[in-house]
């Protein structure tokens, strides 16, 4: 997969990982311990990994209040213009399962589990 144009225009951060590894296109929650970690169904996330991310090491992430494209590791079959939501494992899907988020657009579609896409999010802001 081509490495996406739209990223450029979003602010980058470097951050560490937790004692997982994170692959590219999950979103992640900045913890107590200022570390990393994957986010589950329930919360939008902070962050999204740019690549993947070895277990506590520094890898580079895009903030989730920018309302800019983003990788998105998908859960499921998505379609563009599919309205995006939180899965677990830090994934995105497009089914509005009990307690999911919803984070924005698919602008890349996905055939299936664990098949990256892309994400236009919404602003929170």
């Amino acid at each position: 997969m081509a490495e996406l144009a739209a990223l450029t225009a979003a602010t980058l951060i470097t951050g560490k990982a937790t004692s997982v590894a994170q692959v590219r296109g999950v979103r992640v929650i900045l913890d107590t311990t200022r570390t990393l970690s994957v986010a589950d169904h329930t919360v939008r996330g902070d962050y999204v990994t740019t690549t993947a991310v070895a277990a506590s090491s520094v890898g580079a992430y895009v903030s989730m209040q920018q309302g800019a494209i983003v990788p998105a590791l998908a859960n499921t079959a998505c379609a563009v213009g599919d309205t995006a939501y939180s899965a677990d494992s830090g994934k995105f899907s497009n089914s509005s399962a009990s307690s999911a988020i919803v984070l924005g657009k698919w602008v890349l579609a996905t055939t299936g589990d664990g098949v990256l896409g892309e994400v236009q999010l919404e602003s929170p802001l």
